[in-house]
């Protein structure tokens, strides 16, 4: 599955209207055909730090999203309002729970060497 995320440093005082345009279109790009989940997170830190990540079914939603009036008023808010702006496209190469995640967690302790050092101390 494809996803990007975008982060956006948006200058101190036009936060409040960034989010204000981001709720409305948020809605939207949710309703969208082959939009999976869009999520938008703040950083503690930098209060006026976005990330957005958009997932969807396939490569033609996302592309198909990225050719939509509303990703060009979110990419028109972030360069008038933002003062940083960076952008990822990737793969999902797994989904799952706890279970996925240990298995990775022994996957790696078997190429360290971790588990057989662990067994024999």
């Amino acid at each position: 599955m494809p996803l990007y995320q975008i982060k956006i440093d948006i200058q101190e005082n036009k936060v409040d209207e960034f989010v204000r345009s981001l709720h409305s279109l948020w809605f939207k790009f949710l309703k969208e055909e082959g939009c999976l989940s869009y999520f938008v997170y703040r950083e503690f830190e930098k209060e006026n730090t976005f990330c957005l990540v958009g997932e969807f079914a396939t490569h033609e939603a996302m592309e198909n999203h990225f050719q939509t009036r509303d990703f060009e008023v979110l990419v028109g808010a972030a360069s008038i309002l933002g003062k940083a702006f960076k952008m990822m496209i990737s793969e999902i190469l797994a989904t799952g729970g706890k279970d996925l995640a240990k298995s990775k967690f022994a996957s790696q302790e078997k190429e360290s060497g971790l588990q057989d050092y662990a067994e024999h101390s």
